[in-house]
This record gives structure tokens, sequence and C-alpha cells, in this order.
């Protein structure tokens, strides 16, 4: 380019997201997971003494939005990718109770504290990109990806089924678009997907109504 010679390089950031040559997310997932611990050994140093709830609104706003940044892109499927993040919550919810003793439950505490799993907030996050996407809530052409759509005179759909989902994704779509993981990817290629009242409340509180009753996502809570 104008007589130069640009670099050849194995990985390069796009916009906060690492992108590399092989097309895997383990290299961005690690950076996530070190930059948050970076940053939560600034806090703990910062508010030594503090109340658990400044302590969680810090751990919040400060540390696990680092990796949940994007996280519909490159949403982990191996279990090391995902353990390397919740390692980092784990550890903060420690912090936060300031409890380090091995006899302590983390799970109890992170309940407590109203701290959901990652993975299980990356679904979340997942299914409410669908449910944009399918209402036309972000800049993403519907005509141009590639769905499948239930047959709604199936007994899939019949009103006695715990149906949350009337489209799927086709499986090649969520693969090069969403890169989900493998048993969530598995769940989305049945003709109906059981989302649980929990994610549905989530849905309908953070999504206006949609525009078209064609493209429309039912939730049903069971």
């Amino acid at each position: 380019m104008d007589d130069t010679v640009l670099g050849k390089v194995s990985c390069s950031t796009y916009l906060g997201v690492l992108l590399t040559t092989d097309i895997t997310w383990a290299s961005h997932i690690s950076t996530c997971a070190k930059k948050a611990n970076s940053r939560l050994g600034f806090i703990k140093r910062n508010l030594k003494g503090r109340p658990q709830s400044s302590k969680r609104t810090a751990y919040i706003s400060l540390v696990r939005s680092i990796m949940e940044y994007s996280s519909v892109v490159w949403d982990p499927h191996l279990k090391k990718d995902k353990d390397a993040l919740e390692r980092v919550q784990r550890h903060a919810t420690r912090w936060i109770y300031s409890s380090y003793s091995q006899r302590a439950s983390v799970t109890i505490m992170l309940s407590a504290l109203g701290l959901e799993s990652l993975e299980q907030r990356r679904e979340i996050a997942r299914l409410t990109m669908v449910y944009k996407i399918l209402n036309g809530y972000v800049a993403i052409c519907l005509d141009d990806l590639d769905f499948c759509f239930a047959d709604p005179r199936t007994r899939a759909l019949n009103s006695n089924t715990s149906s949350a989902l009337q489209k799927h994704f086709a499986a090649n779509f969520l693969q090069e678009q969403f890169q989900p993981g493998t048993d969530f990817l598995q769940t989305l290629q049945r003709p109906t997907l059981g989302v649980s009242s929990r994610v549905g409340s989530y849905l309908r509180s953070s999504v206006p109504p949609p525009p078209s009753a064609y493209y429309t996502l039912r939730i049903a809570d069971y």
C-alpha cells in the first residue's frame, strides 16, 4: 500500500475483539480474563473495608463488563475457556464476602449476591440478540440470514407444548455468526425452544414490543 509492504500478523483487534487467523476465540477470552483479573486487583486495593454492596457494584460495573463485551460474538464452547471467565467471578465473590475458607460455598455466595453464572448471562444475551434480529431492532437484514422457520401446523407447535420460539436458526448461520456453545446450538436446531420464565421476563422487560406481528417471538412461562 503506497509502496509500503504490509506486515502479516496472526491476530488483530477490531472494535475491541481480538481476531486470529485460526478463527478461534481462545486468545480473546484469555485476554479478557487477564484484563478482568487486573481490574479486580485494582478495585481490591482501593476498596478495602468497603461494604459488600459497594464491592458488588464495583465488580459488576468495572470487572464483569469486561468479560461480557460483545459476548454474543465470541461466546466460548470449550470448558477451559468458560472456566477461565468463571474463575474471575468466583474470586471476586470471595473478595466481596471476605471469605476465603475452602469450606465456604462460593455457589451459595453467588446466589445470595444475585450473581448469575457468566455462561447463563451469555445465553440470555444471545436470546436477546435473536429477538432483536427477528423484530428489526438491530441493523441486520433478516433477508440476508439463513433462517429455518417452523411449520405452525406441526405438532411441535401445539398449544399444549412449552413453545417459546416459533423460529430457529439454521446451523450454518449460528456457527458462522454467533459461535454459541454446542449445547445451545443443538437446542436452537430443534423446532421449538423452551425458555425459562426468568429468561422470558428478561426479554420482555429489556426489549420493546415488536413492530410486526409476523416476527413475534412468543415467550411461554412454565
